[in-house]
């Protein structure tokens, strides 16, 4: 059945036997090292998928599984935590994946800087990024020394065009752009293009990621019309690959959609941020930091647009489309 989920064959007679009663039913037989090993294989897969919320609890599985076995290595349990935390990242749930990854980092502290720590601090780096964006204090210098600390340890001991090397620059460069610093991070958007170019192809799901970042720099540098451009040809590289992931999709959608609410073509506008939420909706949960932004930038498109002058409108017009959840958002705003 793993076969089947990842290579996205959909084939109800092939997919008839419920995994979990299966290994319900041996569970004795298996050694729960094994066990925890196959859940966190099902969560990556459904991870590749987009279906987060399968793969989070598939990830909690062998991580509750995990803490059964006797003398389990820190390894184990920081790998488990670090797929969580980045699933809750994926999800726009950062103060949950802050919580997830703390504790993967605090078991990597007693071990010697490898590859696979490196990892984990990337991911710590980036949801630190998320929350310093969200002005919350402290985490901009967490990021920071942990975006230099992984970077320094990929130049020293990977190869100049190593994949993890573009990914700790690719990363780092959305952490510049959060805090406004464009031209820097238009160079390390680069660096890591020029890595993807060379170890993949300009039709991979790593090369589009970059082109994309590019998009949301060029956007915030004022050359929203260039940034529209690359965010299409995103969007055409994602329709050539296989299973490309729904939420990149969204992500450029979005992206899209506040290029052209830059330009103040607003239906344009309106267009692509309906298109990011149509995916997003079937993804995310309710309680995502994603929604809220997109309402949010629906009421500004839709107050300017109709010469609304009171916040109380742009909080009406966007009942129109929201739960009342996010219209408390918007009002706390």
């Amino acid at each position: 059945q793993l076969e089947i989920l990842e290579s996205n064959v959909e084939d109800d007679k092939a997919s008839q036997w419920l995994h979990d009663e299966v290994l319900d039913e041996s569970m004795e037989n298996y050694c729960k090292s094994e066990y925890s090993l196959l859940m966190h294989k099902f969560g990556l897969a459904y991870h590749l998928k987009g279906d987060f919320k399968e793969a989070l609890s598939y990830y909690y599985k062998a991580y509750n599984n995990d803490l059964q076995i006797e003398n389990v290595s820190d390894r184990e349990l920081s790998t488990c935590l670090s797929s969580i935390a980045t699933i809750l990242r994926d999800m726009g749930l950062f103060e949950e994946a802050y919580q997830e990854i703390e504790k993967a980092v605090h078991y990597d502290q007693n071990r010697e800087m490898d590859t696979e720590t490196a990892m984990n601090y990337d991911i710590y780096a980036s949801i630190c990024a998320e929350l310093s964006a969200e002005g919350i204090p402290g985490f901009y210098e967490k990021a920071d020394k942990a975006f230099h600390k992984v970077i320094s340890f990929r130049e020293k001991h990977m190869g100049k065009y190593h994949p993890d090397l573009g990914d700790g620059y690719h990363e780092y460069s959305l952490f510049l752009y959060y805090n406004n610093e464009l031209d820097e991070a238009e160079r390390y958007t680069q660096k890591a293009l020029d890595i993807s170019s060379y170890n993949f192809t300009e039709n991979s799901i790593s090369y589009a990621r970059n082109l994309n970042t590019m998009g949301i720099i060029l956007d915030a540098k004022g050359e929203s019309e260039s940034a529209i451009g690359i965010y299409r040809q995103v969007l055409s590289i994602y329709d050539l690959i296989q299973n490309a992931p729904e939420d990149d999709r969204a992500n450029t959608y979005y992206n899209v959609a506040a290029a052209y609410q830059q330009l103040g073509k607003f239906g344009d506008s309106l267009e692509y941020y309906k298109e990011a939420e149509d995916i997003w909706r079937k993804i995310l949960p309710e309680n995502s930091v994603r929604f809220m932004e997109i309402h949010q930038c629906r009421g500004e498109c839709l107050m300017i647009n109709n010469g609304m002058s009171t916040p109380n409108d742009v909080i009406i017009t966007c009942d129109l489309h929201t739960s009342k959840w996010n219209v408390a958002q918007l009002i706390r705003l």
